[in-house]
């Protein structure tokens, strides 16, 4: 990044007049890239809305916690694995959990108690998968934006997300909407 900051004004700047950005973060760093407050444009990301909205969660229904995302290591998968199974052992009627997604943790994923693994699903079925749950979870350890998790605040769900997800910073309000996890780990989550 600092290379890229050093090289913009040769690199950049005579290819480039605006930059889209993703959010708050993005922004910050495509000023440090030398593009002016009004050259960068935010919401470059975001979810289908409309879509989401209209199959806002059901809490009518029995309680159950949703990821949605690729099953492989920076999206925290064991550590997500290891903090439910914690939650489980001691709560008297634990959630269940739904992973949605492929990838090569599935295998730690797959028998562990009251997780149930479903394939990749496109925005129509995640859609209707989020009016099932009752929390979405995106414990990443690394995630420079995540629309799935705009998405899920879309459908009316609360959130948890580690502070890496970049889109956390726009879409959880700690305490109100979700929380925000300081680290990624088991006790944590």
């Amino acid at each position: 990044q600092l290379g890229g900051i050093a090289a913009a004004p040769w690199m950049l700047h005579p290819y480039f007049d605006v930059v889209f950005a993703s959010g708050p973060r993005q922004r910050h760093f495509a000023s440090k890239l030398g593009f002016g407050h009004s050259k960068i444009f935010e919401g470059y990301l975001s979810c289908d809305w409309p879509l989401f909205s209209a199959q806002a969660a059901d809490f009518e229904k029995p309680g159950k916690f949703i990821f949605a995302g690729r099953v492989v290591d920076h999206k925290g998968i064991e550590p997500l694995m290891e903090g439910y199974q914690r939650y489980r052992s001691g709560s008297k009627n634990p959630w269940p959990m739904e992973i949605i997604g492929a990838g090569p943790l599935e295998t730690k994923v797959r028998g562990q108690r009251g997780v149930d693994l479903k394939p990749f699903k496109q925005p129509n079925d995640l859609a209707a998968a989020f009016r099932d749950a009752s929390c979405f979870i995106l414990p990443s350890i690394f995630e420079p934006w995540g629309v799935v998790l705009h998405e899920a605040a879309s459908a009316g769900l609360p959130l948890i997300a580690s502070a890496e997800v970049g889109s956390g910073d726009v879409v959880v309000r700690h305490g109100w909407n979700g929380l925000l996890l300081d680290r990624v780990d088991a006790q944590s989550i």
